[in-house]
């Protein structure tokens, strides 16, 4: 399982680049491993303690998309 914290990222640091960097190198360390490749992996994220400074981190197109795949996501996950 992988937990992403929202919350813990300081958008006034990091920018959106940063944040999708540390997301791909954990998929990539995550699809190397054997166990993770049959039994696969569930990325879960928390985002009650974000701010609306961590929106602005990303572009509207780049926010809109990710609340896409979260819809879609969600509504796989209740199928």
């Amino acid at each position: 399982m992988f937990i992403h914290t929202a919350g813990k990222l300081d958008p006034h640091k990091h920018n959106s680049s940063d944040m999708a960097k540390v997301h791909m190198i954990t998929y990539e360390v995550l699809i190397e491993d054997e166990e993770s490749q049959v039994m696969g992996f569930t990325h879960v994220a928390d985002i009650s303690h974000a701010s609306p400074a961590h929106a602005t981190i990303w572009s509207p197109t780049e926010f809109s998309t990710m609340v896409k795949w979260g819809e879609v996501t969600q509504s796989f996950s209740s199928i």
